[in-house]
């Protein structure tokens, strides 16, 4: 379950926001912070990081100077994460280049709610469809 994704720029500013099962709040935000701290500041190679019970991953758009960070709970590995940030990615830029190339987006703010859910769900219900369709079997060669 997502527990926190959030789209803001390199200077701080938060542009969306979804809290989905996000019990700590703070601690998610702590995450963040230091997610921001350990992979943008001082340069780490991983765009993933872990704090406590959570685990963050970062995305960069360095031609608008966004930020995509998606907080998840350590011990769940959601194998679709790539694919929602980069999917989220796409359509927020798509939606909003207009205003992120004016540098207006902060000033007239931006309602992806509806979008953010309806990706949501569908890579969801992909990722479900996938993980319940019968597996071949492996076939092991003796000799």
């Amino acid at each position: 379950m997502l527990e926190l994704f959030s789209i803001f720029t390199k200077g701080g500013i938060v542009l969306f926001c979804f809290q989905g099962a996000c019990t700590q709040l703070i601690t998610s935000t702590q995450a963040v912070n230091e997610s921001i701290k350990n992979i943008l500041i001082q340069g780490s190679p991983s765009n993933q990081y872990n704090h406590k019970n959570l685990t963050i991953q970062l995305k960069l758009d360095n031609e608008f100077e966004l930020v995509f960070a998606v907080v998840v709970q350590k011990m769940l590995q959601l194998s679709y994460l790539d694919k929602l940030i980069d999917t989220i990615h796409l359509e927020f830029r798509d939606r909003y280049k207009n205003e992120l190339r004016d540098g207006t987006l902060w000033l007239n703010g931006c309602d992806f709610n509806s979008e953010f859910s309806t990706i949501l769900s569908k890579i969801e219900n992909e990722h479900r469809v996938k993980k319940a369709a019968p597996r071949a079997m492996k076939t092991v060669y003796r000799i």
